[in-house]
């Protein structure tokens, strides 16, 4: 039997002459598997790890790319947009629950010091998943402010434009893929 469980703590780190950064504890997808015989049931407990999260600064609508430098979906290429990103309905799988979500979009807005109500951002994915961006790599997700002109609506309409540009195939892949992680402004 399998439990999967998110346990985020969050713990400020100072260290002499090192700027504060950010400790998450994760006994994160921790699982406990229980194994059973005739006559005896062993329990393994789970492993534990800390990964520290750096203190992370936006550039204008940008991420900061030492924390959000993005991620791909190894599962889509060129040579398969067809029957992944550019099929009806495509989802990839690996998406994270909406409780993982949520405790990510936390720590992310810690990292980029974010000010202001959770809901007013987006836990966005830098390279999105209709271009083919890894749909639970922390590496390319972020809080993205849903106002302002840089705002996540700004750059959905991108996405959808790069998207569109890529199934026409009149924008390779990786092309597409690189302007919105390096640069989404000015992109396509």
């Amino acid at each position: 039997m399998r439990r999967f469980r998110v346990i985020l703590t969050v713990v400020a780190a100072l260290a002499a002459g090192c700027s504060s950064a950010a400790v998450i504890h994760r006994a994160s997808f921790e699982s406990t598997t229980t194994v059973a015989s005739t006559s005896t049931t062993t329990t393994i407990p789970p492993t534990t790890t800390t990964v520290a999260v750096p203190t992370c600064t936006a550039r204008g609508a940008l991420p900061d790319p030492h924390c959000t430098p993005g991620a791909l979906n190894p599962a889509v290429t060129q040579a398969n947009i067809a029957s992944t990103i550019c099929a009806k309905g495509f989802a990839p799988a690996g998406r994270p629950t909406a409780a993982v979500l949520a405790a990510i979009k936390a720590e992310q807005i810690r990292a980029y010091r974010r000010a202001g109500a959770f809901a007013l951002f987006d836990l966005d994915h830098l390279v999105p998943l209709s271009l083919g961006g890894a749909p639970s790599a922390v590496a390319n997700l972020w809080p993205e402010p849903w106002a302002g002109l840089g705002g996540a609506h700004a750059k959905d309409a991108v996405e959808d434009r790069l998207h569109a540009l890529v199934c026409a195939r009149k924008l390779d892949l990786a092309v597409a893929q690189h302007e919105i992680a390096s640069d989404w402004v000015t992109a396509h």
